[in-house]
């Protein structure tokens, strides 16, 4: 479970201080997929960075499963992170010199495993995400919808219990969008929790079993889905 309590974040530029949070409660169950709605500039963005430990809250307090990780030091945070959360970024963030098979293999180097001890997984991962036969060609030649399905088999490389996708759908037409959420469905029903930020309250209602929504850095409305 990952348990959120009073956290802020703040920025300051000067003598101007930008609240990104604004003093944020929140639950999440093992096994939800839970979609998080807001405009640009409502905060989503920011409290899943803070949940994946990709920024640090002003005030508050962030555990996941008990453990206060951002609390760490710096080569026990990215630990945890490496073995519990799977990140899928609007952007992808992938090596584009480097193949397919090297970009989901990266968590699994910096986790210290060897090549003939992740190889079968690399190539089981891609076979999930339909991409087995192109293991061996650049990400730089691929289509958007086939990056972002590197993204999900990278996020999963190290058998993550928490899937955090970032707008995933939102360099993407409506086909692609739709077949990245049918994998994170997938995903969810092997008891994965999927915690799903996007604009699209469409996506929202039709893949996740809760919702919240954030405005102004604060949680406005809960809603239970299915």
């Amino acid at each position: 479970m990952i348990k959120i309590t009073n956290v802020s974040k703040e920025y300051i530029s000067g003598e101007v201080k930008t609240t990104a949070l604004d003093n944020v409660s929140l639950e999440i169950q093992d096994g939800e997929f839970l979609s998080i709605l807001g405009m640009s500039g409502s905060g989503k963005t920011t409290l899943l960075n803070l949940i994946g430990g990709l920024d640090k809250p002003t005030s508050g307090e962030i555990l996941i499963d008990g453990i206060n990780y951002l609390s760490l030091n710096d080569k026990e945070a990215s630990k945890f992170r490496n073995e519990n959360i799977g990140y899928i970024f609007q952007l992808f963030y992938l090596e584009p010199s480097f193949t397919v098979f090297e970009n989901v293999s990266i968590p699994l180097i910096i986790g210290g495993k060897r090549k003939k001890d992740y190889e079968s997984r690399v190539f089981e991962l891609l076979q999930m995400v339909s991409l087995g036969n192109k293991a061996n060609k650049l990400v730089s030649n691929l289509s958007g919808g086939e990056k972002q399905r590197v993204c999900i088999a990278r996020a999963l490389a190290n058998d993550p219990k928490y899937i955090l996708a970032d707008e995933p759908t939102g360099s993407l037409d409506s086909v692609n969008g739709e077949a990245v959420l049918e994998y994170l469905k997938l995903l969810n029903m092997k008891n994965k929790t999927i915690i799903f930020i996007t604009h699209n309250e469409d996506f929202a209602k039709k893949y996740s079993n809760r919702i919240i929504s954030l405005k102004d850095g604060k949680i406005v409305q809960y809603e239970n889905n299915k």
